[in-house]
């Protein structure tokens, strides 16, 4: 190993499997924390935010996967893009009828916002 190289959760000789998650994000589900803390454990994969590339982890307990390269856990990469809210379309408030006459509301599916944050997974 050189000071050059990163190595990720994906490289980790711990990790059994993969996730995404649409809330946490990318997750490996990592065999040296369920020996340590016990039951399943998923650890979250960390990326940088300028340039979003995997980083180390910081678990310190980092070995590298030796072996065949066809049991690295797959990760599924998703995009992630804006939609305009189909409910307001797009102006983040909603007419409500009520009984003595209608009022503007803020939209409850995109929380005034008018656009909702989707993701589409390969």
């Amino acid at each position: 190993m050189t000071k050059n190289e990163k190595f990720s959760c994906y490289d980790c000789a711990f990790a059994v499997m993969a996730r995404v998650h649409v809330r946490e994000g990318e997750q490996v589900r990592c065999l040296k924390a369920e020996e340590l803390f016990g039951g399943e454990r998923w650890v979250k994969v960390r990326r940088s935010e300028k340039t979003g590339k995997l980083l180390k982890p910081k678990c310190k307990q980092f070995r590298p996967f030796v072996g065949d390269t066809t049991r690295y856990p797959d990760p599924k990469t998703s995009r992630r893009y804006r939609q305009t809210c189909d409910l307001c379309d797009g102006k983040g408030t909603i007419t409500v009828s009520f009984m003595n006459g209608t009022e503007l509301m803020r939209c409850y599916k995109c929380n005034g916002k008018g656009k909702i944050q989707r993701e589409d997974k390969k």
